[in-house]
């Protein structure tokens, strides 16, 4: 698979209301390794609104509002955009690990609420 192929934008994927809306994080992620990296973030997402994410970040684990953790490790990605999608309204836990500039590692950990997402000109998709 080629890595343009494996980029799948869950500002896309994420589900469509009755209306044609998209509704999700905000998220473009690919898969790096055995675990799903931040490729973009989508502007105006609540990914991008809650502010600690940042292209790069291996995305380890997955959260279903208070529900337990799944380890993203090993996990396709359609198998970790069907983790992270969902309806409007509802949340969503990622755990993230960034490599700092000197090395480190930093765990974050955001909720988010899936949204509809805007389009350039602020209009809703």
């Amino acid at each position: 698979m080629s890595l343009k192929a494996a980029l799948i934008p869950l500002a896309l994927l994420c589900a469509a209301t009755a209306a044609e809306r998209v509704v999700g994080v905000g998220l473009v992620i690919k898969i790096v390794g055995r675990y799903p990296a931040v490729e973009s973030l989508v502007p105006g997402g609540p990914a991008l609104r809650e502010g600690n994410l940042k292209p790069g970040d291996r995305i380890e684990g997955v959260a279903q509002g208070d529900g337990p953790w799944v380890d993203t490790a090993g996990l396709k990605l359609e198998g970790v955009v069907a983790l992270i999608r969902g309806p409007r309204g509802s949340s969503v836990r990622l755990r993230a690990v960034r490599v700092e500039e000197d090395g480190g590692r930093r765990q974050i950990v955001v909720a988010l609420k899936r949204d509809v997402l805007k389009d350039e000109q602020g209009k809703k998709r």
